[in-house]
């Protein structure tokens, strides 16, 4: 992959102007100077330390804004375009306003602003779970549909994988689509566990 400092600078530009914010601002918080800007417009790579600034006063992936990386499993239920468009789905069908629409975003507007959501839908940012779970409870929706875009339960949930009775096991479950692919393999590797010994209490 073809790494460089012209298609980082563009990337900056690019989150910048999506954020409404002023160029000049955001360069003299960082001490970036007219100088850094044209080597990295000529090519040359900005320092780690300066990148991880950028980062972090931005908020984006830091994956993103050297490489421009958009990939996205599109198989994967819990991909962030996919929360996101089922997030956009349901306002639509909650508000009767269509995206376009300037209300779109605003019973939602306190949780994510709007450039967050295209941020997670390209992959600019990484996704936050917890502003997920936050969007459903003050839609009304369920986290699980956001999430996996199944429609069932808590209740169908927890009856269907643990019986009646609600455990910290059924909760960890519950949250098992919202890990990284690393870490889902630690939690099928529990999860086997737990159930092997639920079952063997039950033999």
């Amino acid at each position: 992959m073809d790494i460089n400092g012209k298609g980082i600078y563009e990337r900056i530009i690019e989150a910048i102007k999506i954020r409404g914010i002023k160029n000049i601002d955001l360069y003299k918080k960082l001490g970036i100077t007219r100088q850094h800007l044209a080597r990295w417009k000529n090519g040359s790579l900005p320092s780690i330390d300066i990148l991880y600034a950028i980062k972090e006063e931005l908020n984006v992936s830091l994956d993103w804004l050297i490489t421009g990386k958009n990939e996205q499993d599109a198989t994967d239920p819990a991909a962030p375009f996919q929360i996101v468009n089922r997030i956009d789905y349901y306002l639509e069908d909650k508000t009767k306003h269509k995206k376009w629409e300037e209300n779109f975003y605003s019973s939602i507007a306190e949780i994510v602003k709007p450039y967050e959501l295209e941020d997670w839908l390209n992959s600019r940012q990484v996704l936050d779970i917890s502003k997920v779970v936050k969007i459903a409870d003050k839609l009304g929706a369920s986290v699980q549909y956001f999430i996996t875009g199944s429609q069932i339960s808590k209740s169908e949930y927890t009856e269907k994988y643990f019986g009646q009775r609600e455990t910290e096991d059924a909760n960890f479950y519950r949250e098992f689509s919202c890990l990284d692919n690393e870490r889902r393999k630690e939690a099928k590797h529990i999860i086997n566990m737990l159930f092997n010994e639920q079952y063997g209490k039950k033999q």
